[in-house]
């Protein structure tokens, strides 16, 4: 930023190169779109070097969200004199150096002397001589097989000072997502990030078929101490990097036969979406809950209005259906009769989601527009309405839980004139209904909140559908046409549990704006910031990606314990089975065809005799 206001100001506005950096993106904070986006991120455990066998490893891509975006199978394989001879189809080789800490403190020493000398720092001399006298074995791994070596059972092939050869084979990535193409792969070490290795980018065609890079690296490197330290604890990072098909610039990326969206005049129009309504029982809304999410749910509710029907039974009134209406539906009522809100909650079964009773039904905000500008205390019209007992119901031939609930709405008691008259030409009726339900196991209740929208029609007229399409077709005559549905997304999240970490923290007293009025918060139609919320959100995924790799770390211990016959339970079981699994002998042999890999049948373990 310094130089950029350096040279900014001996630039004048007549200088034919004014301006020139903004044009090309020396802005600092210019954001260019990606040419290649990362897919995800792999971690490979290199201790099969330290016995040596050959390992191929089949690890999951994970992106920065904890997600997994497809696998990718890699081969690491010690080469020996013979192997490293034979050259043939190895595209790549380098030599790389692993420096000593020793090396490593003296360099950070000497930039620190010469930052000394120049008066820039401040450093206590006796931390100084703590840095030199630190322990260098801080990475140390305790939980692979290689924390079993002692430097004295090291093997002959990784003597310190010796050269030594391995390779790294990448094979094939596997499910993929379509939206990436030209898909490549590079990997580094993890004290080396600014030097990595990458593949040949591979067409994706999105078909469902293993992307085959089948890219070979020779690694060579002096066997030191931290070497040796890195490959019994320390990964190698792979970073899967794709095409973006939707990239405006790049035509040759976008899929055949992709059908052109339609114009936005052509998109049907936002449903609007309330806020719950307060509730009397409930009071103000609490503050989002910031725990972890335990399980989410979709939810189907169906929304009927009944009237009372002259056999005394509450029949569900007419709704007509059209995207071009606000809320999607329009029920037609007729005044002055006795009314029922019924609702009925649908959803898959689930042991960790049962329906207790619902607590409360409130409608307020009545209006004639499908927006609310009413403030929320000022609201004279919000009612709760008398509740029935909720029921399941048992539908023969469908599985799904199903919890009905019905209320007396008696429309008078709003005191609203858009409600006790009829309905002028060309106006409709808006309303907000937010119900309150009780879940077992559920600290806090489950809000529903739905607008909807009505006409209301003389006590003696004959309603019917206003739509030509719907009078002909005859879908109002059947029941669940005189509904609507909405669907919801129900989150179960963890309770806090005594004694787990980072309780104290989550439990701590926060200052409650949420109910406050800001001068302009009208404008924001609504939204409300998360809160902290996001904080633990973002340390949820670090917590996905830590567990994901350790995962990774157990399945290398345990691949390699079975390679080297460490689980003889296992092997009692399997002595009939290959040495390697079909999938894999195919890939070796794909590989072994192009000449990039040659994988030893038999290879000599040495150094257990003891084990």
């Amino acid at each position: 930023m310094r130089e950029m206001y350096h040279n900014e100001a001996e630039l004048s506005p007549t200088s034919p190169d004014y301006n020139v950096e903004s044009l090309t993106g020396g802005d600092p904070f210019y954001d260019r779109f990606p040419w290649f986006r990362m897919v995800g991120r792999s971690f490979v455990y290199l201790s099969n070097l330290l016995y040596p066998v050959t390992l191929i490893h089949k690890v999951a891509i994970v992106n920065e969200k904890g997600d997994v975006r497809g696998y990718l199978r890699v081969a690491v394989q010690a080469v020996n004199e013979d192997d490293n001879a034979d050259q043939v189809g190895v595209r790549q080789s380098v030599r790389i150096a692993f420096e000593s800490p020793k090396a490593i403190i003296d360099k950070n020493i000497h930039n620190l002397d010469d930052r000394i000398i120049e008066g820039h720092c401040n450093l206590d001399p006796i931390k100084i001589d703590e840095l030199i006298e630190c322990d260098a074995d801080s990475g140390k791994g305790d939980s692979s097989v290689a924390s079993d070596f002692k430097e004295e059972e090291i093997p002959d092939h990784l003597g310190v000072g010796k050269e030594f050869t391995f390779r790294v084979t990448v094979l094939q990535a596997i499910g993929i997502s379509a939206e990436y193409a030209d898909v490549f792969c590079q990997f580094n070490f993890l004290h080396r990030h600014d030097e990595a290795f990458s593949t040949e980018p591979v067409k994706n065609t999105g078909k469902g078929t293993p992307l085959g890079f089948y890219h070979v690296q020779n690694i060579t490197v002096p066997v030191t101490k931290t070497f040796i330290e890195y490959i019994k604890s320390q990964p190698v990072v792979f970073e899967v990097f794709g095409h973006y098909q939707q990239h405006p610039l790049h035509k040759d990326a976008k899929l055949e036969g992709t059908v052109r969206q339609p114009p936005r005049r052509m998109q049907p129009p936002s449903i609007p979406i309330s806020q719950p309504v307060r509730s009397s029982k409930f009071g103000a809304l609490p503050s989002p809950c910031t725990a972890h999410i335990h399980a989410k749910v979709d939810v189907l509710v169906w929304f009927e209005i009944c009237e009372l029907a002259p056999n005394g039974e509450y029949v569900p009134s007419v709704v007509e259906h059209s995207d071009e209406l606000p809320c999607r539906g329009l029920f037609l009522l007729h005044q002055g009769i006795q009314r029922r809100i019924r609702i009925t909650i649908v959803h898959d079964d689930s042991a960790e989601l049962r329906w207790r009773d619902v607590r409360e039904l409130v409608v307020g905000r009545i209006r004639n527009t499908p927006e609310s500008d009413e403030d929320e205390d000022n609201d004279n019209s919000v009612l709760s309405l008398g509740l029935f007992p909720g029921e399941y119901l048992e539908i023969p031939g469908d599985n799904r839980t199903m919890f009905r609930f019905e209320a007396a709405w008696d429309s008078s008691l709003h005191n609203s004139p858009l409600l006790n008259r009829v309905t002028s030409p060309g106006e409709q009726i808006f309303m907000t209904i937010s119900a309150y339900l009780e879940l077992e196991n559920c600290g806090r209740p489950a809000i529903i909140t739905k607008d909807l929208s009505m006409v209301i029609y003389g006590r003696d007229a004959r309603i019917g559908p206003r739509s030509l399409k719907h009078l002909f077709s005859g879908s109002y005559r059947n029941a669940e046409a005189n509904r609507l549905t909405g669907v919801y997304e129900l989150l179960l999240r963890r309770a806090n549990e005594a004694g787990s970490p980072g309780v104290q923290r989550r439990q701590r007293r926060v200052l409650d704006t949420s109910s406050t009025y800001v001068r302009g918060e009208e404008n924001l139609h609504g939204w409300r910031p998360h809160g902290d919320s996001l904080i633990f959100d973002h340390q949820w995924e670090l917590e996905k990606l830590t567990r994901l790799e350790e995962v990774e770390r157990v399945r290398h211990i345990l691949l390699l314990r079975e390679r080297l016959g460490l689980d003889k339970y296992n092997n009692q079981i399997k002595t009939k089975q290959p040495e390697y699994t079909k999938s894999e002998k195919e890939v070796c042999n794909m590989v072994a065809k192009t000449g990039n890999i040659n994988i030893r049948g038999k290879q000599k373990i040495q150094g257990l005799s003891g084990k």
